[in-house]
């Protein structure tokens, strides 16, 4: 009997450093955990020519208060929130010459990236329409809105052509 406890008594004392050591609460998130939309600008006339943008304001429709871009130069791509607590969003993006409302429809998936990083919201867009005064057309790309780098949507525009 003196044996099994004192075996016990070992055992337990091996055992406690383990229990700590595995509970380890300064987990560091060394990972991206946001998830925007990319939007790549095209030239229309040219569907691979990139499209630099001389200015553009983007917020989001309702919410002319919280600007996303505010008069941005020589911009090629922006990056959207998506509301992670609806299945829509809507941008208005004002151009130096017009201005129009994209409007993306997705699917949600709460997905746990790591203890240390938590949760996140990853997207599946499913359409993206606009309305058609700078915007030729917009074209979904890669439909899997996950905290990586990848271009989402194309959007084509009007390119201006430089004064003669």
């Amino acid at each position: 009997m003196r044996f099994l406890n004192k075996y016990c008594l070992i055992l337990i004392l091996a055992l406690i450093p383990k229990m700590f050591s595995s509970c380890d609460s300064s987990e560091i998130c060394r990972e991206n955990t946001e998830t925007p939309l990319r939007v790549g600008f095209y030239n229309k006339d040219d569907f691979s020519a990139t499209a630099i943008v001389d200015s553009i304001t983007v917020y989001g429709l309702g919410r002319e208060d919280s600007l996303i871009y505010d008069n941005a130069k020589n911009v090629t791509r922006v990056e959207l929130p998506l509301n992670n607590a609806k299945d829509t969003t809507s941008f208005v993006l004002i151009f130096p010459q017009n201005q129009d409302t994209i409007t993306i429809i997705y699917s949600r998936k709460i997905t746990l990236l790591s203890v240390g990083c938590g949760f996140t919201t990853f997207y599946t867009l499913s359409k993206a329409q606009s309305t058609k005064n700078e915007i030729f057309n917009s074209d979904i790309q890669n439909s899997n809105v996950i905290n990586d780098l990848n271009e989402h949507i194309k959007v084509y525009i009007t390119v201006p052509t430089p004064d003669k």
